[in-house]
């Protein structure tokens, strides 16, 4: 893939990747091959990438509140009609603890891993949350997933369903 952008432009994909944290532009700018460097921007912008990867993300308390109050309501309304309409909780629980779990890596400090890696690479931030969202992805009833659902939010917030927060 060829990547052509100004500096300028780069620099804001680095901004917004850090708050959203998914280093997508900072991992290939750091990793992929340079082809022309005219002026030797690229050396510093590949300096700062490093220097990304390695800080980790800069997500706000503020923000992963608000990410955790989220994934709570998710939740809640999934164990609301978890009796009434299983599949639909299950759509929701699974939304909600999708929704923690990446707060979860981004107030450990760690950056987003790919799609295909996040319930896989769990362990290397929590053990006992892994466990907990391994046994909400392979049980199959609807009241063994609100079991696990439960567990899961208890562990990583201490709460299920509604919690107080302030905010700006």
């Amino acid at each position: 893939e060829i990547f052509v952008n100004p500096p300028s432009r780069v620099q804001r994909y680095f901004d917004e990747e850090r708050i959203e944290g998914k280093p997508v532009t900072a991992h290939m700018v750091s990793t992929g091959f340079v082809v022309y460097d005219g002026d030797s921007v690229l050396s510093e912008i590949r300096e700062q990438a490093a220097r990304d990867l390695a800080n980790g993300p800069e997500v706000s308390d503020e923000g992963l509140i608000a990410q955790r109050y989220r994934a709570a309501t998710l939740l809640e309304d999934g164990l609301d009609i978890v009796d009434d309409d299983p599949a639909g909780a299950a759509m929701l629980m699974s939304a909600a603890v999708e929704m923690l779990v990446r707060a979860q890596y981004l107030a450990a400090g760690h950056w987003l891993p790919r799609d295909k890696e996040v319930v896989a690479r769990l362990h290397e931030v929590d053990a006992v949350l892994a466990g907990h969202v391994h046994a909400f992805y392979t049980v199959a009833s609807a009241p063994e997933k609100a079991s696990a659902a439960r567990a899961i939010f208890q562990h990583a917030i201490g709460e299920v369903g509604f919690f107080e927060w302030e905010s700006t």
